[in-house]
C-alpha cells in the first residue's frame, strides 16, 4: 500500500485516493505518515483527511483536503489547497502568524481571491463539511483566531 508523508501529498494523490488516514502505528515511518484509505475501511480509531474542493472569490476551482473532524472548528480542520498539482497554502498555522511573504510568487496571488469557500467529499460515515475562509489563520497573542 502507498505511504506518503503528509506533506508529499500531491493533488493527483487526493484524485486517486479521496481519503488519507494516519495510521499511528509501527507499519509507517513517523507520525506525519499517511496511507491511502478505503470507504469501507474509514475507522473513528485513525484521524482522516478528506479530498475537499475550493472555490476561490472569482469562481476558480481548487483541489485540496481537511482533516476530517466533528466538531469541524477551523483548527481541527485545518484546510489546505493546491494552487498548483504540488504548492499548497496551510490556512491553520497555530500560535504561528503567519505571513505571505513566507510563500513565493506562484501562492501569493491567492492573497487576493479571498472569501475562500470549500466543502468535503461526503464519504460513507463522513457527511460533507463546508466552510469559508478570509484569510490565513493563526491564533493571536490573546487567544484569540485571527487571519491575515
Amino acid at each position: 500500500m502507498v505511504e506518503k508523508q503528509i506533506y508529499d501529498l500531491e493533488s493527483e494523490d487526493l484524485r486517486k485516493h479521496p481519503v488519507w488516514y494516519f495510521p499511528m502505528d509501527d507499519s509507517v515511518e513517523d507520525e506525519l505518515s499517511v496511507k491511502p484509505c478505503g470507504t469501507d475501511e474509514i475507522s473513528a480509531d485513525y484521524q482522516v483527511i478528506i479530498k475537499t474542493v475550493f472555490i476561490d472569490g472569482e469562481g476558480k476551482e481548487y483541489l485540496g483536503y481537511i482533516y476530517w473532524s466533528d466538531p469541524d472548528t477551523l483548527e481541527d480542520l485545518k484546510p489546505v489547497l493546491f494552487v498548483n498539482e504540488e504548492d499548497c497554502i496551510t490556512f491553520w498555522n497555530g500560535m504561528i502568524k503567519p505571513s505571505w511573504d513566507d510563500y513565493d510568487a506562484a501562492l501569493q496571488v491567492m492573497k487576493d481571491r479571498f472569501p475562500i469557500t470549500f466543502r468535503s467529499d461526503a464519504i460513507e460515515n463522513l457527511p460533507s463539511i463546508s466552510g469559508v475562509l478570509d484569510g490565513l489563520y493563526f491564533i493571536s497573542d490573546d487567544d484569540s483566531i485571527q487571519y491575515i
